[in-house]
């Protein structure tokens, strides 16, 4: 029999998902663990595709999603919402425990609005979970030492609609000025090549915690309002 916690994002069927899982990955499924234990979570993915991260968390959370079409494998328990998130969220969204931003930032011109909305339909208390490529990752530092220009700087690029990047003081001041509270910040990925000696590959994380392919962090809204 499964524990409740077994049902939480990336932590089921460990035998399936071993081949598919990844430091982004395991790091979601902690932070999950961590601030999102309890029952009848409300959560918001945004950006939600196919559900992926939605039906890996517990089956007795209000799961909401939004994107520009219902993709014809989203469950059918998820609440869909059809949006251009850049120009407006939904008026049915709001009171959420939590929102789910996974490699989204980079596609919205408005950067700062677009925080800012994800606050305004917060609980207070409530957290927003982001992630997105790290314009301050090996991969880049190498490009631009040896090619003078990084991989992911401009938009005609191929970038897959990708508009703008962030180094991790940049997003720390963004996600202030939008009034979170960062509760962790990390990196992951990016270090493929030390595959083969993974003792090197932790060594290199723990002293460059922030080089890591993507940027990832967990941030609060206040549960006060702010002054």
């Amino acid at each position: 029999m499964k524990t409740p916690e077994s049902h939480l994002i990336f932590f089921g069927d460990q035998e399936k998902q071993s081949l598919s899982l990844d430091a982004r990955r395991q790091k979601l499924g902690a932070w999950v663990r961590t601030y999102l234990s309890g029952q009848g979570r409300k959560i918001l993915d945004i950006g939600c595709w196919n559900g992926d991260f939605l039906r890996m968390l517990p089956p007795n959370w209000d799961k909401w999603g939004v994107d520009f079409q219902r993709h014809p494998d989203l469950p059918e328990e998820v609440h869909f919402l059809e949006a251009d998130i850049e120009e407006s969220f939904p008026p049915e969204l709001s009171n959420f425990d939590c929102i789910f931003a996974g490699e989204i930032i980079e596609h919205v011109h408005a950067t700062q609005l677009f925080l800012e909305r994800c606050r305004h339909v917060l609980k207070p208390g409530g957290l927003l979970i982001l992630t997105t490529p790290n314009l301050s990752c090996w991969l880049n530092l190498w490009r631009w030492w040896s090619l003078g220009q990084p991989y992911c700087v401009n938009s005609d690029t191929g970038q897959d609609g990708h508009v703008r990047y962030l180094a991790p003081l940049t997003l720390r001041s963004s996600l202030a000025e939008a009034g979170f509270q960062i509760l962790e910040m990390g990196s992951a990925g990016g270090v493929e090549f030390f595959k083969a000696f993974p003792h090197l590959s932790r060594r290199v994380f723990r002293l460059f915690p922030m080089r890591g392919k993507n940027l990832m962090v967990v941030a609060r809204k206040p549960k006060e309002p702010q002054p």
